[in-house]
């Protein structure tokens, strides 16, 4: 359900083990400076996923890293 996620973060929605895995992949990626695909397994909810994940770094005006954007499937 979109409303489940849609406004929280990682650590809202994920169990800590998997939220701190996805923290650790956002690092990597915006010190990376260019998009990474990886596959992921992660609990949300008591329920466990594999998914396909490819995130980059969103810039801004200066160039910098401001934040990431991504989609999983």
């Amino acid at each position: 359900d979109p409303a489940a996620v849609v406004g929280r973060d990682d650590a809202a929605v994920f169990d800590p083990e998997s939220a701190a895995r996805i923290a650790r992949w956002d690092r990597e990626t915006a010190a990376a400076g260019r998009p990474v695909t990886y596959e992921e397994t992660l609990t949300a909810g008591g329920v466990t996923r594999t998914y396909q994940v490819t995130k980059a770094p969103y810039r801004d005006a200066a160039d910098r890293v401001a934040g990431l954007v991504g989609i999983s499937r």
